[in-house]
């Protein structure tokens, strides 16, 4: 699963089909899988891009569920029920269900068109004549209520959806208590996309929902990262990085009964690639502070560091920018607005802690190890050289 591909023209189709695609295609994990689901924004507005994006992404070779996005409707559309027909066209219904083993999954359309009259006639382009809503509406709802009806509580239910229900901690859906309402003490896991970024919220009564166990909601992060923005590599395909730090990709969903994990994968990278160690790095002076950005990170993480192969010590999870996004932000050419993407202020994911006093002068070790939420185990290690404090 992944979210937002998102290309603006042609050329960022290509990026798509040799930075994503070209991979999918012999992953084996990907092949292994039963199907995919993309999290909306298949399109950024420019819908005459879907037949060669489609054309793409068939070439994995995997059954594809797509789940509509904001900027997958016809913006001209004077309401909501037509501002989907070129989606019907080419997916077919907005919402949708089917069953693998024990599971539900289901796909919600939670994006709500509104066309202003009064801006019919501006000069305008089309998005700019309307606004969208985040909402699922009292159809949709009282369908999912139903489908319900005949899935038992204790059995696994995937909603899938383009806009979260939740952004960092505050609730985005206009009518998600409703929803909530219907998810009472189900098993529930929520993927979603949007944000460009990637986080797992657990939502529980201090968001208004009074289940058990917490709704967990996983944002997933982008094969477009932070909208193909970034420094070209040697094939020509900007560095793509989510604006929290995370490198684009995509998830695999493993389900067993009622039992899930999810395991993230860096494109271009090993599946072993699941953090990066932003400091200490290079040549650094007494007194630095480590910070670690862990990529799946949770609340439920626990990590520690290293060092030199002695005690292993807790890390403490803080919310703050990405320091590479903050870097790049900072060092964009200010005449190309694709060189780089906005850092986010507030990533979840990042974890840290003080090198210990007296570290002596020279070479020394670090290794970061993650207990993720399902109990799986990660780990990263680098190299850094303590140099003499400046007088």
């Amino acid at each position: 699963m992944t979210a937002d591909p998102q290309p603006r023209s042609i050329e960022q189709v290509h990026y798509l089909r040799d930075d994503a695609a070209a991979e999918m295609m012999t992953e084996e994990k990907v092949q292994q899988a039963r199907f995919g689901v993309v999290l909306g924004d298949l399109m950024s507005d420019h819908l005459d891009l879907l037949e060669p994006y489609n054309q793409v992404m068939a070439r994995i070779g995997k059954p594809l569920f797509n789940i509509i996005g904001n900027h997958d409707i016809n913006f001209d559309s004077p309401e909501d029920a037509h501002s989907d027909e070129t989606w019907h066209h080419h997916f077919g219904p907005q919402y949708y269900a089917l069953f693998e083993g024990e599971a539900l999954f289901v796909a919600l359309d939670n994006i709500h068109w509104h066309h202003l009259p009064e801006k019919a006639d501006a000069n305008l382009p089309s998005e700019k004549k309307g606004i969208w809503d985040p909402k699922l509406g009292d159809e949709q709802l009282a369908w999912l209520a139903r489908l319900l009806e005949f899935h038992p509580r204790d059995k696994l239910l995937v909603l899938m959806m383009h806009v979260p229900l939740e952004i960092n901690g505050a609730g985005y859906i206009s009518d998600r208590q409703a929803l909530y309402d219907l998810l009472l003490d189900r098993k529930v896991l929520v993927l979603c996309g949007h944000l460009h970024a990637q986080n797992h919220f657990f939502i529980g009564a201090s968001s208004g929902y009074k289940g058990n166990p917490p709704i967990h909601q996983l944002t997933n992060a982008t094969l477009s990262g932070g909208w193909w923005k970034g420094r070209k590599d040697d094939r020509g395909i900007p560095s793509a990085w989510c604006i929290d730090g995370v490198e684009n990709g995509y998830s695999i969903l493993s389900v067993s009964g009622s039992h899930y994990t999810t395991t993230y994968k860096a494109l271009n990278r090993s599946w072993s690639h699941q953090m990066m160690i932003h400091s200490p790095s290079g040549q650094v002076q007494p007194g630095e502070k480590i910070l670690v950005n862990i990529f799946a990170g949770s609340e439920k993480s626990q990590v520690t560091f290293t060092l030199d192969g002695q005690v292993e010590t807790p890390l403490e999870r803080t919310i703050a920018p990405d320091p590479l996004m903050v870097r790049l932000w900072e060092e964009r050419d200010p005449d190309d607005g694709d060189s780089a993407a906005r850092p986010s202020p507030e990533v979840l994911h990042l974890w840290t802690g003080n090198l210990p006093e007296g570290l002596s002068e020279g070479l020394h070790s670090i290794v970061i190890r993650e207990l993720d939420q399902y109990g799986s185990l990660h780990s990263a290690a680098g190299l850094f050289e303590i140099t003499p404090s400046a007088p």
